[in-house]
């Protein structure tokens, strides 16, 4: 084994049991550092999951409020600029 910048070379045709034997310890914690990334990027992503299902459903129920009003036929009398003015969002 040699080494190169930052990281091991290997001549795998030259490697031996007992050239690895240290590194056993190395790659348990890289493994478990891989685990704990996992797990935080996990959460984020079921938090970011949460706040978009609930601003999923705030704009479904302002959309199915704005449907009710066309349906009843609030917005008939009313031009386009007044239906973008109004209060009902």
């Amino acid at each position: 084994m040699g080494e190169h910048r930052n990281h091991d070379v290997v001549m795998l045709d030259e490697l031996q049991v007992e050239d690895l034997k240290d590194k056993v310890g190395q790659f348990h914690d890289k493994i478990e550092t891989q685990i704990n990334q996992l797990a935080s990027m996990r959460e984020k992503v079921c938090s970011i999951k949460e706040n978009y299902d609930k601003k999923f459903e705030e704009l479904f129920v302002q959309f199915k409020n704005i449907e009710s009003l066309f349906l009843q036929g609030y917005f008939e009398q009313e031009t386009l600029g007044d239906i973008k003015n109004s209060k009902h969002k």
